[in-house]
C-alpha cells in the first residue's frame, strides 16, 4: 500500500497560489490567505504557552472559522486535539475531560472539568477562550504523531478515546477527496457536530482541495439554512445520514430557490433505503449519491458506493457501502476468524494506512478491537462477487427469536418501506416462549395517514414470520445516543 509522504496539514497550510479564494463561506467569509494568517497566530500563542508534541489540546467549537483555524492550528503547534461536544452535558464533558486530561481547552463556553483539576482562562483566541488546567499529577504524555483523539460510544458501554494519528488522517482525507474528485470549484455544507469524525473529514478534504465550507449555524435546528445556501452560494456538495436529508427533503423550499449546483449527496451511518435516494433524485435534479460506510477508528471513510440503480428492483432491497477507500482494505470473518467467501454474511473486518492507533489509554478495548493488524467493526455483511461490500446489520443488535436471528437492521429497512415512514427502530424484548420478540417504533413524515397494521401487512409480505415485529408504536421520535446513533437500549426500556 501507498502512504502520502506530505501530511495534509503541511499541504493545506504550505500552499500560496489560493489566498484570495473563500475557505469559509456566509456570515463569517474567510478566504485562504486569513484563515493561514488566524492558524499563524494561534500557533504562536499555542507554542509561546508550552504546547508541543505530547501536548493535548481540547476542542469544543461550533462548526466555523475558528474550529478549522484550531484543527489546522493545534496540529501545526504539534499538540494532539481532543473533541468535546458542544451540546454534551456537564456529566458527558467531565467524564472525557478526565479520561483524556488535556493541558489547554479551545471553547466557548467554561468547560466542565473534574475535581483534579483547576481551569484558568489564559487568552481568548479561535472564537473562543483558550483554558489552561493545572493537574496532580502531572498527565501521560501523548505520541507525537498523534493528531486527534476523537471519543466514540461504538454501540454500548462508556465512550472510548480513538486515537487517530497524522499520517492517518492523512491517507483518509486524500482518499476521500480522491474518490468525490474534489476541487477548487467545490463547496459544501456542514452541519454535523464537530466532535464527530465525519466533520473532521468535512472540513479537512475540503481545505485540502481548497474549495469552499458553509458552516450550518446551529446544525440542523433551522434546517432551512441548507437549501439556501445551496441556492446563494452554489453549494456542490451535501453529506449527512438518511435522518438529516429527511429533514431537508421534508421543507417547503420556495420555487425560486436553484438547487442544480448540487452535483453529489453523500449518505453514511445509517442505511440507505430506495425511497430517499428517489427522492434526493426529485429535489437534486443534478446530482449524483453516493453511499458511504466508516468508523471513527479508521479516519473514519472504509467504503463507498455510487449509486447507479434508483429504481430498480434489488433482492436485498437496500444499497451496497460499495468497495474500499483507497488503501484500506475490508473482509468478511466467520466467528472462528476465517474469511468468507462472497455473498458469506459474517463480521466485516478493516485494515489499512487509515487505521487508528488504538484507544486512548484503554489497552484491554484496544486489543478486543484490534487484532493481528485487523479492525474488528461488529458490523455483519457480505462481499458480493464483485468485492463491494453489502451491510446486514450488528452483530451486537441480533434479536434471538427461538432458534432464529432476526437482524434489526432488516427490519427497519422494510418499515422505511411504507409510505410515510420517515424512521423505525427495531428491537427485542423478553418473551417467555421464544426467549426475545420484536417490537418497533416508528415516526412518520407530518401529514402522513399510515397506521401500524398497514405497516405489519406490509412486513408479513416482505419478511418470514418470526422477523415479523410483534408490536409497531408511532412515537414522535426515536431516542439517540450522544453520537446520533438510535439508543436501542432506551427503546427497550420504554
Amino acid at each position: 500500500m501507498s502512504v502520502s509522504v506530505v501530511s495534509i496539514y503541511q499541504e493545506i497550510l504550505g500552499r500560496t497560489d489560493d489566498g484570495e479564494r473563500p475557505a469559509i463561506l456566509g456570515r463569517d467569509p474567510t478566504s485562504y490567505g486569513e484563515l493561514r494568517r488566524r492558524v499563524d497566530r494561534l500557533v504562536r500563542r499555542l507554542s509561546d504557552a508550552g504546547a508541543g508534541p505530547g501536548v493535548r489540546i481540547g476542542l469544543a467549537l461550533d462548526p466555523g472559522i475558528g474550529y478549522l483555524v484550531s484543527l489546522l492550528g493545534i496540529r501545526a503547534a504539534g499538540a494532539t486535539a481532543v473533541l468535546f461536544g458542544t451540546s454534551w452535558t456537564p456529566f458527558e464533558q467531565r467524564r472525557c475531560f478526565l479520561q483524556a486530561q488535556p493541558t489547554w481547552m479551545l471553547t466557548g463556553a467554561e468547560p466542565a472539568v473534574g475535581e483534579t483539576a483547576e481551569a484558568v482562562v489564559a487568552c481568548e483566541e479561535a472564537d473562543g477562550r483558550l483554558y489552561s488546567f493545572r493537574y496532580s499529577p502531572v498527565p501521560v504524555a501523548s505520541d507525537p504523531d498523534d493528531a486527534i483523539i476523537i471519543y466514540t460510544s461504538g454501540t454500548t458501554g462508556a465512550p472510548k478515546g480513538v486515537v487517530l494519528s497524522e499520517s492517518a488522517i492523512s491517507a483518509n482525507v486524500r482518499a476521500v477527496a480522491a474518490y468525490l474528485e474534489l476541487s477548487k470549484s467545490d463547496s459544501t455544507a456542514v452541519f454535523t457536530p464537530t466532535c464527530y469524525a465525519y466533520a473532521v473529514s468535512q472540513f479537512l478534504t475540503h481545505a485540502l482541495a481548497g474549495a469552499g465550507i458553509f458552516p450550518v449555524p446551529s446544525y440542523l435546528r433551522l434546517p432551512m439554512v441548507v437549501p439556501q445556501a445551496c441556492s446563494i452560494h452554489r453549494l456542490t456538495g451535501l453529506a449527512a445520514n438518511p435522518t438529516s436529508l429527511r429533514i431537508v427533503l421534508g421543507l417547503d423550499i420556495p420555487p425560486e430557490w436553484d438547487l442544480r449546483s448540487v452535483r453529489y449527496v453523500m449518505s453514511g451511518g445509517q442505511f440507505l433505503d430506495r425511497r430517499l435516494v428517489r427522492r434526493l433524485g426529485e429535489r437534486f435534479p443534478n446530482t449524483r449519491i453516493v453511499n458511504m460506510y466508516g468508523a471513527s477508528e479508521n479516519s473514519p471513510r472504509i467504503s463507498y458506493h455510487w449509486v447507479e440503480d434508483r429504481g430498480s428492483d434489488d433482492p436485498a432491497r437496500f444499497y451496497p457501502v460499495g468497495i474500499p477507500v483507497r488503501d484500506t482494505r475490508v473482509e468478511i470473518r466467520s466467528d472462528d476468524d476465517r474469511p468468507l467467501a462472497a455473498r458469506e454474511v459474517g463480521e466485516v473486518v478493516v485494515s489499512g494506512t487509515s487505521m487508528m492507533r488504538g484507544y486512548w489509554r484503554d489497552p484491554e478495548a484496544t486489543a478486543a478491537k484490534l487484532r493481528n493488524g485487523w479492525l474488528h467493526t461488529g458490523d455483519l455483511g457480505f462481499l458480493d462477487e464483485a468485492g463491494s461490500l453489502v451491510l446486514t446489520g450488528r452483530a451486537s443488535n441480533v434479536i434471538n427469536v427461538g432458534n432464529e436471528k432476526v437482524s434489526p437492521e432488516d427490519v427497519e429497512r422494510v418499515l422505511l418501506e411504507v409510505r410515510g415512514v420517515a424512521e423505525a427502530g427495531v428491537y427485542g424484548v423478553p418473551d417467555p416462549v421464544t426467549g426475545e420478540s420484536v417490537r418497533a417504533q416508528v415516526v412518520v413524515e407530518p401529514g402522513a395517514a399510515v397506521d401500524p397494521e398497514t405497516m405489519l401487512q406490509h412486513c408479513r409480505l416482505m419478511v418470514s414470520g418470526y422477523k415479523v415485529p410483534r408490536e409497531v408504536r408511532v412515537v414522535d421520535a426515536l431516542p439517540r445516543t450522544l453520537y446520533g446513533k438510535l439508543d436501542r437500549a432506551k427503546l427497550k426500556e420504554s
